[in-house]
Parts: C-alpha cells; sequence; structure tokens
C-alpha cells in the first residue's frame, strides 16, 4: 500500500510534523512553549524552547505586522 522511491514499506511509515510542540508541552508539563526543556539537561545546562525560538518568532511577527506589503497580496 506504502511505497518510498516504488519499494514497499513495512511496517508502514509514519510522520508526525504538525502539534509537535503541543505534545512535547503536555508530556513536559508546561503550559507556554517557550518554556519546553529543549536538550534535556536541567540547572545551568538547560536550553528552553525559547532559548533557541523566541527571538527568530518575534523577528518574523515584527515583519509580518509592521513592514510587510501584505496589500500586494490582495490584488
Amino acid at each position: 500500500f506504502q511505497q518510498v522511491c516504488g519499494i514497499e514499506c513495512a511496517p508502514v511509515a509514519g510522520e508526525l510534523t504538525y502539534g509537535l510542540e503541543r505534545l512535547a508541552m503536555y508530556v513536559q508539563g508546561v503550559d507556554n512553549v517557550y518554556d519546553l526543556n529543549f536538550n534535556g539537561r536541567e540547572g545551568a545546562e538547560k536550553v528552553t524552547y525559547g532559548d533557541v525560538f523566541l527571538q527568530a518568532e518575534q523577528e518574523y511577527s515584527r515583519h509580518n505586522f509592521e513592514f510587510a506589503n501584505t496589500a500586494m497580496l490582495l490584488r
């Protein structure tokens, strides 16, 4: 039924591409995605999802809401 490059997959392959952060939040018991433990360490060595992605998210949001020419998309 499922193939990759013409080769039958046994067992059938699956892929999670949406909602991984929500699943991780549930598993780790946190309410904020930016509080997710990103590297599995604690204390001074702990890296959170926010440490890795928050600045980029803020920059993308600022661009989209303050600078992007969204009127061009409605032509």
